[in-house]
């Protein structure tokens, strides 16, 4: 295979997990079925798919435990923080599987988009400890108490001195050098020895804490304040924009959250059901809210 660029997703634990990331694979390769897709999963999250879904990956491998059970406990967000390990590419775009991909854009297009990029991810802003600004949209987290954040490293000049970003891991984009390397080792090791109370997602912690923190450390940040390239409904409290807006501003539709909008399901089932039908597929994936098959999305 070549190594120039591709698109890395994970599918872990619930089958509704290797349904979504089908779904997904089925979307850009409607779009550009030049487009590389590799799959990291477990034995679980593919056990629904049909032989038709799995060849719409280029390659599948099963998840390294080590990535993602500590102690014999499945902490699937776990997995997210190894994104640069798992990756064969060269230039790499990470999307979490509970997305769509617009019919109307191709990959290759937010390829040279990002091109001259190093790194970058979604956003909800950020706050400057060294000159108090404060630039984080409302309605997001950073998954762990910001003053208890700024009580525990008000000794570290570094963190004091850079600027702490809201980062939402459903994207990543990176290439593979050096200062990428270092900024991924930092992720890991920061996620593995946290130094504050973290949220809880299911069994493990919200792996975008780590994100955050590395990047903070590091001085590596997204190329765009508030970038995100996908549609997600919770952003829009009040007007929201239409179908058409949607596929001229946007590359995917994220379903991300515990649950979504009637306007965002009937939207991606529609996406689904006509790339399927594209492809010569049947029975595409329809969205469920994760509330309804996870338990402890009732919880937050």
């Amino acid at each position: 295979m070549k190594k120039e660029k591709g698109i890395l997703l994970i599918a872990l634990g619930h089958p509704i997990y290797g349904k979504m990331a089908a779904a997904l694979a089925a979307s850009i390769k409607a779009t550009s079925a030049e487009t590389t897709i590799v799959l990291f999963c477990n034995e679980q999250s593919t056990s629904r798919l049909m032989e038709g879904e799995k060849k719409l990956f280029d390659q599948m491998h099963t998840m390294p435990e080590e990535y993602y059970i500590t102690n014999g406990v499945e902490r699937f967000l776990k997995a997210k923080t190894f994104v640069y390990d798992l990756s064969p590419f060269d230039e790499t775009i990470f999307l979490d599987v509970d997305m769509i991909w617009n019919p109307k854009k191709k990959p290759e297009d937010l390829f040279e988009e990002l091109n001259n990029l190093d790194f970058t991810m979604c956003n909800e802003g950020y706050v400057d400890f060294a000159s108090g600004i404060n630039k984080l949209k409302p309605n997001y987290t950073f998954w762990f108490d910001l003053a208890e954040f700024r009580t525990k490293y008000s000794r570290n000049k570094r963190i004091m001195s850079n600027k702490l970003y809201q980062l939402r891991s459903e994207f990543i984009y990176f290439k593979k050098n050096k200062s990428m390397e270092k900024y991924f080792e930092m992720v890991k090791n920061i996620y593995d020895n946290p130094q504050i109370e973290v949220t809880h997602v299911g069994n493990g912690l919200a792996d975008e804490y780590a994100y955050n923190v590395a990047s903070c450390l590091t001085a590596t940040y997204p190329h765009k304040d508030y970038y995100s390239p996908m549609y997600w409904h919770y952003k829009y409290t009040s007007k929201k924009p239409s179908r058409g807006e949607i596929l001229k501003d946007f590359y995917l539709i994220s379903m991300g959250g515990n649950k979504s909008d009637k306007f965002s399901e009937d939207f991606y089932n529609d996406i689904a059901a006509s790339s399927y039908q594209q492809l010569g597929l049947y029975n595409a994936h329809k969205h469920v809210n994760k509330q309804k098959f996870l338990s402890e999305r009732n919880k937050f």
